[in-house]
């Protein structure tokens, strides 16, 4: 989650820049106003139906292997155990990777969707916008839902 972050962040701040440059080289795009919403995303996370049950479904998941392990390891080496540990933090990598990655294709999908209702050339998450914008968190919310 926090590398979907910073690869956000890191395009807000791409845009940001590439926005500024436009406007000041070209006349035709400086005369058009720009547009931009933002996007709470903490709350999305704390009040988006499919993303609490994500979260109870990664820590179901974090439960039984760690039921598993316990289980597992009187009969194991050191060895066997860092082994078991190792491929555990694996296989909950890859389940956060790919649950996170649809969750965030979703919710892109909903932004743009608001964005092009009201007009809007970007949006950015709340975090990375020091000032400005409309907030469209709520109506991304409701798509969401």
């Amino acid at each position: 989650m926090r590398k979907v972050f910073l690869m956000v962040l890191l395009l807000s701040f791409i845009f940001i820049i590439t926005g500024i440059f436009l406007k000041e080289t070209s006349p035709a795009v400086a005369e058009k106003e720009i547009i931009f919403g933002i996007i709470d995303g903490k709350k999305v996370m704390e009040e988006w139906p499919k993303f609490k049950s994500y979260s109870l479904q990664m820590e179901a998941q974090r439960i039984t292997y760690a039921v598993l392990f316990q289980k597992a390891s009187p009969n194991m080496t050191d060895a066997e155990k860092e082994e078991m540990q190792y491929q555990i933090s694996k296989i909950l990598e890859h389940s956060n990777t790919i649950l996170m990655q649809a969750l965030t294709n979703e919710m892109e999908e909903a932004a743009k969707k608001i964005a092009i209702e009201k007009k809007m050339n970007m949006v950015f998450f709340k975090d990375s916008v020091h000032f400005g914008g409309t907030d469209i968190t709520d109506d991304v919310l409701k798509f969401l839902k």
